[in-house]
């Protein structure tokens, strides 16, 4: 359920935080601690930063990180909280989108607070950087029709059946028979649609491209039009201009709700002691992690490790 809610436009933002997918408490805190040079790492498989460009692509991911941990982990801590009152008890599909828009909303001052930093670089982009990212997409996209284009449906549907229940088992712990039916039947009446989604895809490159190259093209460039370009950009990300595409995702958003929901209600009271335990493990390291960046707030920084 948690791994769906995160939207593709905040990966750069919080990729390496593992905040949903990691499986063991202390994973959390050391996959926080590498968040940096990961983040930094993803970036720059689509940039490939110049010599100029990754000191301060570095510098801006550690002040990020920084505010991030100072600012947001408490909210997210206290929020885990929150959800672990409802783990005895059986939830509605209603209940599930509802914590999906509480997730969704606390991940957005992220976005907002990560744009500003992002913004003054965009003149320094390169002919030769934006190759390389359509690149870096058609090998993605590539990737993309491998997996879900160029197989049968059986074969599609083993795949995704696999991968759901290996999302529900980090949070309930092993799966019974009628659990794993359960995820076999979602996966069958699933509206997964690849060619749409993949439309969509090159669609947002395509933007986010055309956003890139506008902007670094553009002589003497202020910083407040780059701001408002990339605010653009975000909000197309989030919601779609293409009224097919934003009825299929409220469709998919739908039965992802109700799919939660069911199988939260089928866990065992031990499962749901679990996930409750799953919960509270990820509350304890998120205040740690705060407690750590308030103890920090004297200007001391962990190096970020040069990934060349």
């Amino acid at each position: 359920m948690f791994n769906a809610m995160l939207s593709p436009v905040f990966k750069t933002f919080i990729i390496g935080m593992g905040l949903f997918s990691l499986s063991a408490c202390t994973a959390l805190r050391l996959g926080y601690g590498a968040a940096p040079n990961l983040s930094y790492w993803w970036l720059d498989s689509y940039f490939d930063f110049t010599a100029e460009q990754a000191p301060k692509v570095k510098e801006g991911l550690q002040q990020w990180f920084a505010w991030h941990r100072s600012t947001q982990l408490l909210d997210y801590a206290e929020w885990l909280k929150g959800v672990q009152a409802h783990a005895g008890a059986n939830i509605t599909a209603a209940q599930a989108c509802q914590w999906m828009d509480e997730v969704r909303e606390r991940l957005q001052p992220a976005v907002d607070q990560a744009l500003p930093k992002a913004a003054p670089l965009l003149p320094s982009i390169t002919a030769a950087q934006l190759k390389h990212m359509a690149e870096r997409n058609a090998k993605a996209n590539e990737q993309f029709r491998a997996e879900f284009q160029r197989v049968s449906l059986d074969v599609r549907h083993e795949r995704m059946r696999k991968r759901l229940v290996g999302q529900y088992e980090e949070f309930y712990g092993r799966l019974n028979e009628a659990q794993r039916a359960a995820v076999a039947e979602m996966v069958a009446q699933s509206a997964f649609d690849p060619e749409l989604v993949l439309k969509e895809r090159q669609a947002r490159q395509a933007e986010t491209m055309d956003t890139l190259r506008r902007l670094s093209a553009t002589p003497n460039l202020q910083t407040d039009e780059s701001m408002a370009a990339l605010r653009a950009l975000v909000l197309r990300m989030q919601r779609s201009p293409r009224p097919d595409y934003r009825a299929y995702t409220q469709k998919v958003t739908q039965a992802q709700c109700a799919n939660a929901a069911r199988m939260h209600n089928l866990a065992t009271t031990a499962q749901r002691e679990a996930f409750k335990g799953r919960l509270k493990g990820w509350e304890e390291d998120l205040r740690a992690l705060a407690a750590q960046g308030a103890g920090g707030a004297n200007g001391q920084k962990e190096p970020l490790v040069n990934p060349g």
